[in-house]
């Protein structure tokens, strides 16, 4: 059963990603977002429950991007709700599920 309340669109885009009150940044892939979250894929590993900032790089090129429509936030905190390593896979390495404050 789908536990997601919010429609989530798919179109890919970019992010730039650090803890919560560190300089140091790292690149990310949005793999899908949605007016509470989104799902990120970055060579850094983030601990849930860990506060991230992420800023948007590149725009989805969704019709729905807007925050105010139920987009995408271009700049905001984040907690890190589930972690993953995707060694197997070409690319950035670890897949993390991010919940806005």
């Amino acid at each position: 059963m789908e536990k997601r309340s919010q429609l989530r669109f798919t179109d890919p885009g970019s992010v730039i990603c650090n803890h919560f009150n560190v300089k140091e940044t790292c690149d990310g892939l949005i793999l899908n977002f949605s007016q509470n979250g989104m799902c990120i894929r970055t060579p850094q590993y983030y601990k849930p429950g860990t506060a991230v900032q992420i800023r948007l790089r590149q725009c989805p090129r969704n019709k729905a991007v807007r925050q105010e429509d139920g987009g995408i936030r271009t700049v905001t905190l984040a907690k890190v709700q589930w972690s993953r390593d995707n060694k197997d896979l070409p690319g950035p390495r670890y897949t993390s599920g991010l919940q806005y404050f």
